[in-house]
């Protein structure tokens, strides 16, 4: 899936994945990382009834099980065949699909936005905008959780990937961190660089 690093990706290249199978991001599940980090957040009360967005959804395992738990979900991408195939996945769970561009989302209020395969797909001329839509778009004590594509070796893309560094320096001032840990339920196009990351906003 890597291509040059210069060039950002258009709606038909996603739409050219989608339409030939071509996913190498796709899970085929539920993270473990995420079952837990929501069984945890559930226990104290946070979860049922809150809302949350994943942008770049994908095939959306992730939005049907946090529809199953009670969540209030709004699944995003730019490609239409994804949302298709995410349609087909979730059946009849309450979730609400867009074909959308998460950089013209208007200002919403969010408990959580989760994060997988998202940021990584963003080309870097564009990934300063996303911490402050990503701040507009939550609630004041919203959380962003989720997995991030981090390695200061691979330059081309996507995925994009982002050193721990410029992470933290792309988050500061918006969010600060509140989780940073390693996990197994990694994708091998990421190559065992994925960290599991809790942001919350910085008031």
């Amino acid at each position: 899936m890597s291509v040059d690093a210069d060039q950002p990706r258009s709606v038909e290249f996603w739409d050219n994945l989608y339409k030939e199978g071509r996913l190498p991001w796709d899970s085929g599940g539920v993270p473990e990382r995420l079952r837990r980090f929501i069984e945890q957040e559930n226990g104290e009360g946070r979860v049922a009834g809150k809302s949350v967005l994943i942008p770049g959804c994908g095939s959306a395992y992730e939005a049907a099980y946090l529809a199953s738990r009670g969540m209030q979900v709004t699944a995003i991408d730019v490609s239409e065949p994804a949302i298709e195939r995410a349609r087909s996945i979730v059946g009849d769970l309450p979730v609400r699909f867009e074909v959308s561009d998460f950089f013209e989302l208007v200002q919403n209020d969010f408990d959580y936005v989760y994060e997988r395969a998202f940021l990584c797909a963003i080309h870097p001329s564009f990934r300063e905008r996303f911490p402050a839509v990503l701040r507009s778009l939550l609630k004041d004590d919203g959380k962003l959780f989720g997995f991030f594509f981090v390695d200061t070796e691979r330059k081309s893309g996507p995925p994009y990937p982002i050193t721990e560094v410029n992470l933290s320096t792309l988050m500061t001032g918006l969010f600060q961190q509140e989780a940073d840990e390693s996990t197994e339920d990694q994708l091998a196009v990421f190559e065992g660089k994925e960290r599991w990351q809790v942001w919350s906003k910085v008031l």
